[in-house]
């Protein structure tokens, strides 16, 4: 876990300096992976599918730099990184929303507690020294060591100007400061997947009733049915009027909306898999509207990616 961190804690190093959103951000999320594969600690496929996704995601950091782009990139390849963690110890599948968003706070709890990873346990055998004994006095020594190394480096630094070209403390500790980051989220994620309990036992969701469950799937398959009406409107001619009065181009109209519809469909997912949790399934009504929304917000995702195409 060690060997690990620091070698995650260099490569966020290299990252930082060279900038996230190039190669060196890819190789980032490349060399935390196979650290954190090296560990032993993820022992599922799942979360091993779960890590080669965020691996494909990473190559966008390398061809893309647009921040509607690296945003959600980021954030997805955030959560498919606590996602495998949680879920490499766990047996079973089933993964209610709820339950992933517990086992996204308790990754996240993991991570903010990192260095609990390296605690030492006590040895069987009372003949042998304890391990975390010689484990502190090597941090007192470097303790003391520290400030001694400093104050001449300094002055050996002010005495030969290539000396102090090598030995730059503010530089030095800036690399110190990156390298620590980068091994406490590898710290993190290890402890993660070597927690037994990933997930908290959850009591059920609040119920819903089906007049408000079908009250708000009705409101959203309205909205989206008059959305791709407008669209069929656009092709025919109709929105000429309109790009011309407020100065846009077909160009400007296509990159203007690509993300937003994006973002519009994954919220539209957030509340289908709440209503999903929440209301009656069994009622014809709430299957029959869900499955109208499921297919208008495909249509969103097709009119996107025409978007996309026409920019």
């Amino acid at each position: 876990m060690l060997i690990a961190a620091l070698v995650t804690g260099v490569a966020f190093d290299v990252a930082i300096h060279n900038g996230l959103v190039t190669l060196a951000g890819m190789a980032l999320v490349v060399v935390a992976i196979c650290a954190l594969l090296a560990t032993g600690r993820i022992t599922r496929g799942r979360s091993r599918i779960l890590l080669l996704a965020a691996v494909v995601l990473s190559v966008t950091l390398m061809i893309r730099s647009s921040p509607w782009v690296i945003a959600p990139v980021a954030l997805t390849m955030a959560v498919l990184l606590l996602l495998a963690a949680s879920f490499s110890r766990t047996l079973s599948l089933r993964a209610t929303f709820p339950g992933i968003g517990a086992r996204l706070a308790i990754a996240l709890g993991h991570l903010l507690f990192a260095p609990g990873m390296l605690r030492a346990e006590r040895p069987t055998d009372a003949t042998r020294p304890p391990r975390h004994g010689r484990m502190r006095s090597v941090a007192r020594g470097l303790g003391l060591a520290t400030p001694i190394v400093l104050v001449l480096g300094a002055l050996l630094g002010a005495a030969d100007p290539v000396f102090q070209s090598w030995f730059n403390p503010p530089r030095l500790l800036q690399h110190l400061l990156l390298v620590t980051i980068g091994g406490w989220l590898l710290l993190g994620l290890g402890r993660a997947a070597s927690a037994k309990d990933p997930v908290p036992i959850l009591g059920r969701a609040p119920k819903l009733g089906t007049v408000e469950a079908a009250s708000v799937l009705g409101a959203l398959c309205a909205l989206y049915l008059a959305f791709v009406i407008a669209q069929f409107v656009a092709l025919a001619g109709g929105a000429k009027h309109v790009l011309n009065t407020q100065g846009l181009t077909y160009a400007d109209y296509a990159r203007r909306g690509f993300f937003q519809l994006l973002a519009a469909s994954t919220l539209t997912l957030v509340v289908l898999l709440s209503l999903r949790a929440c209301a009656d399934r069994t009622r014809t009504i709430v299957v029959a509207l869900s499955e109208i929304a499921v297919a208008l917000t495909l249509g969103v995702v097709a009119i996107a990616i025409r978007r996309l195409a026409l920019y």
